[in-house]
């Protein structure tokens, strides 16, 4: 199998740029060429590790954590809705619930195991900006796994325990160590990054030069077989283990 360029993305659900430039970063890679080459990795990256299972209002949640007026925390909430709606995207920031995502992360970690993650934090998405669902219950969550074709009793054994929790850790120590304090963060095969809900161009021209950094391998071969000691079927040779034995 070739090898594929990679994208890392960290983001946090519970974040209104990440929801906004994970929709600008799908639309460039849907347009890419090379988009069946392209292998993208998500981690972890919880802007609030303190915030409680207790569900708050999001004006409520940055009046008391930010130290923001109301007049500014209502420019902001009007700002991001008007910037989701003009990338196509719902979002009702009178009805988020701002609670602790670690759960959700974890059970992203398992989707992953199952080729679900990207479709899963799609409906986590929807669910905190347009929905107004808490992305902390167990029954929400479930029902979530569950429309994407997780197992039900898998992801309730996943959500009754800690499994995954280092995988979380370990991706938001890995950011850490990239230096990003900020999400949504892109890296395009370890060489170029965007950070930012950065417009559809930018995703596209990092796509771009990150691909001609990286040129797989093209293989070009013929039919005729110069090999000696090698085993040719299906168009291509192996090395015959009983060559250098033959006398």
């Amino acid at each position: 199998m070739a090898k594929k360029m990679e994208v890392q993305v960290w983001s946090d659900i519970a974040c209104p740029f990440c929801y906004i430039g994970r929709a600008h970063f799908k639309q460039a890679l849907a347009d890419f060429d090379h988009k069946d080459d392209v292998e993208v990795h998500y981690n972890s990256f919880e802007l609030d590790t303190t915030a409680s299972g207790e569900p708050e209002t999001m004006a409520d949640h940055m009046s008391k954590e930010k130290g923001m007026s109301k007049e500014k925390v209502d420019e902001f909430l009007s700002t991001i809705t008007e910037l989701a709606k003009e990338t196509g995207l719902k979002m009702d920031t009178s009805k988020i619930k701002v609670v602790n995502t670690l759960k959700a992360y974890r059970l992203l970690h398992f989707a992953e195991t199952k080729g679900k993650e990207s479709e899963l934090m799609d409906k986590l998405f929807e669910a905190y900006f347009a929905d107004g669902l808490n992305v902390d219950d167990n029954a929400v969550l479930t029902d979530l796994a569950m429309s994407v074709g997780l197992n039900q009793d898998e992801v309730k054994s996943v959500l009754d325990s800690d499994k995954f929790k280092n995988d979380v850790r370990a991706d938001e120590a890995a950011a850490q160590q990239v230096g990003i304090n900020g999400v949504p963060f892109y890296v395009f095969n370890k060489k170029y990054a965007v950070s930012g809900a950065q417009p559809v161009k930018v995703f596209k021209s990092a796509l771009d030069k990150a691909w001609d950094s990286f040129k797989p391998i093209e293989m070009v071969g013929g039919d005729d077989d110069q090999s000696k000691g090698a085993n040719c079927e299906g168009g291509s040779c192996s090395v015959d283990p009983n060559a250098n034995n033959q006398k």
